[in-house]
């Protein structure tokens, strides 16, 4: 029976009534400006029926004791059709968002909870279980992008053991935690890179192997992506490697991030170096030991990936360095040890002796001193392997500046030096009482300077290369003098010559003669003037008074003959 009931709370009813109740096909309209239009039972919606809600949204299905129960399909903030009980989506349905993704599969007290499938709106999909609506037992995600995950999840997050495939064929096997690899896994890659080992918060962290494209491969720990604590690379032809291992877990349902792969390759190393020791933050650092491939060896300190501290280095050569370094380089205090026998010990820097140290060469030779960029340079001492010793100062690894030279034969030298030669002012000393005190250019007497010699002569005046040369005076051992021109330590030129009798030669010389026009007083006052050759007199004429005199010599020899004739009266 069909009749038009109101209800306390103002519902308005026109449909079927048994018994004062709604009952068969009725539409009810509600206060809120809801409405229902179906089948009903006892008062209550119960069968077929359709919803409307007074904000837009419907459901249209079955209904029972007042509540969706059945298939049915709603359509408010996106739209489900599916399996219903008690108000709940539970059993098989489909939820369209409203964003576009799809969730197809099984629902458990208005929860996705079972298994499903969800396609996102921009193509990804996943296709497993989920539990409380969110992904969780096994299941699969593929990204757009073509990233794949295979495995164990948990409250939405990889968790257990499962598999990442990357786009350009890279794998991961092995556990996640919380989203993040953690625990052991092995990642590979078509270029041959390969990890087998620890992850910790989706970074290498604990032991584990990392073979890189060349061949090349480290052994040991790692923290935070990057080797650290004890381990072992074993390098490849021209490689060098900083493995910088940055793979971030999902920002959200949607995504996963790529691997992130940063290498460095800072210097080229041979085929097969090796190095064993310790490692921080991706860096050779601590204590360790080197193996080049071409036998040459480091075993010492390391800090920032360089040898720095006390190590000792051994070439294959035989050489050996036992010292200090700093960046890569000998620095510091040292002692270096060649294989034909020559040793330095000292200061470095830069690779190179500096400052205070001593040089030991396989001859014998011995310097200590002070360096500089490898050279000799400032005070130092060396013993020549003749056993003679020179003390004094160097510059750029030459004897310069002052300093003294004595031989084993008892020769001196004292005075300036240059560039490895007696050079400037400086005394010369040998055992049999000859000394130079003079001027010195190229280790030959040159300039000015005196000459004592053994026999009691003494020279004063000009020097050319180790010859007297130009002016100069020469002392006899018998007290004559003879003070002149000089040419190839031989008198030559103008001179004049006091014999120890009181003998006077005022004239020219010529090879160590008189030669030319002179005159020779005696020490009894007679006189010869003229021409001579080869100390022998040619003519001879007499003066008998100093006015004729004065004028005959000055037609021969001009006015300083003339004033030297003046000084023998």
């Amino acid at each position: 029976m069909t009749e038009k009931s109101i209800h306390q709370s103002k519902e308005e009813y026109v449909g079927d009534l048994s018994d004062g109740k709604r009952h068969g096909h009725g539409l009810c309209l509600y206060p809120d400006g809801g409405q229902y239009e179906g089948e009903w039972v006892d008062d209550k919606r119960h069968g077929m029926g359709t919803y409307l809600d007074p904000n837009g949204g419907s459901f249209e299905g079955e209904w029972k004791n007042g509540m969706r129960n059945g298939r049915g399909c709603i359509e408010w903030s996106g739209r489900y059709y599916g399996d219903w009980k008690d108000n709940l989506r539970h059993g098989q349905g489909t939820w369209t968002m409203p964003d576009g993704a799809v969730y197809e599969g099984e629902w458990r007290n208005n929860k996705r909870e079972g298994k499903g499938t969800l396609v996102y709106p921009d193509g990804s999909v996943y296709e497993g279980e989920w539990r409380e609506n969110r992904k969780h037992g096994q299941g699969t995600l593929t990204l757009k992008s073509g990233r794949k995950y295979s495995g164990s999840w948990e409250n939405d997050a990889r968790h257990g053991q499962g598999t990442v495939f990357f786009p350009d064929g890279a794998k991961y096997f092995g556990a996640f935690v919380q989203d993040q690899r953690h625990g052991h896994g092995v990642y590979t890659h078509p270029d041959g890179t390969k990890y087998i080992g620890q992850w910790e918060y989706d970074k290498f962290n604990g032991r584990g192997t990392y073979t890189y494209p060349s061949g090349a491969s480290y052994t040991g720990f790692w923290k935070n992506g990057k080797r650290h604590g004890e381990g072992t690379l074993v390098y490849e032809e021209e490689d060098r490697y900083s493995v910088e291992e940055d793979i971030e877990a999902e920002e959200d349902i949607y995504e996963l991030e790529e691997s992130i792969y940063e290498g460095e390759e800072d210097r080229y190393e041979e085929k097969k170096d090796r190095y064993e020791g310790e490692w921080h933050e991706d860096m050779r650092h601590g204590k360790g030991t080197y193996l080049y491939a071409n036998g040459d060896s480091y075993n010492g300190e390391w800090r920032n990936d360089k040898k720095e501290g006390y190590g000792t280095f051994t070439y294959v050569e035989g050489d050996s360095y036992i010292g200090e370094w700093r960046n890569d380089q000998k620095h510091g205090s040292g002692t270096y040890a060649a294989a034909n026998g020559g040793k330095y010990t000292g200061e470095w820097h830069a690779d190179l002796m500096h400052g205070r140290g001593t040089y030991v060469s396989q001859e014998g030779e011995r310097y200590e001193g002070y360096f500089h960029e490898g050279k000799r340079h400032g005070a130092g001492t060396f013993t020549f392997s003749s056993g003679n010793i020179y003390s004094g100062n160097w510059l750029d690894g030459a004897m310069e500046g002052m300093g003294t030279l004595t031989c084993t034969d008892g020769t001196i030298y004292e005075g300036e030096w240059k560039n490895g030669f007696m050079h400037g002012t400086g005394k010369l000393s040998f055992t049999d009482g000859m000394v130079y005190d003079g001027e010195w250019d190229r280790d030959k007497k040159h300039g000015k300077g005196t000459c004592t010699y053994p026999d009691g002569g003494v020279y004063e005046g000009e020097w050319h290369e180790n010859k007297q040369y130009g002016e100069g005076k020469y002392t006899y051992p018998d007290g004559s003098v003879y003070e002149g021109e000089w040419q190839d330590d031989k008198r030559h030129g103008y001179g004049r010559l006091i014999d120890a009798d009181g003998d006077i030669y005022v004239g020219g010389w010529d090879n160590d003669k008189k030669n030319g026009k002179g005159i020779l007083t005696f020490a009894n006052g007679s006189v010869k003037k003229g021409r001579w050759i080869n100390d022998k007199f040619s003519n001879e004429k007499k003066s008998k008074d100093k006015e004729t005199r004065d004028r005959d010599f000055m037609e021969m020899f001009g006015n300083d003959l003339a004033d030297a004739a003046d000084q023998v009266e």
